[in-house]
């Protein structure tokens, strides 16, 4: 019986080969960075909900302080305040300013 021969075979470049590397790598970054992206944007939309349920929050509070202060600086209120601590309204003694044009 002959000797079987083993031949060793250099690998050679095969332009094939990488072809077909170079699609499963870069399909396999497309599918991951789709995924990243996909859930960055949920998590900036989490985060914008968030801040426009804040934004209203403090809208409703301002509008609250806007109008107690509309109450508290009522001329009857101020008026009513000054004659119980013994000051009295002098016409001779009020001085309008007015903005210039």
């Amino acid at each position: 019986m002959a000797k079987k021969v083993k031949r060793i075979r250099s690998k050679r470049f095969s332009i094939t080969r990488t072809i077909r590397t170079l699609f499963v790598v870069s399909s396999i970054l497309f599918v991951a960075s789709a995924l990243f992206l996909r859930s960055y944007n949920v998590s900036l939309s989490v985060l914008q909900q968030n801040t426009d349920k804040k934004i209203l929050e403090f809208t409703k509070e301002n509008q609250t302080l806007a109008s107690d202060i509309q109450v508290l600086s009522a001329y009857t209120r101020v008026a009513a305040i000054a004659e119980l601590e013994g000051l009295s309204l002098i016409q001779n003694n009020i001085v309008t300013v007015e903005k210039a044009k």
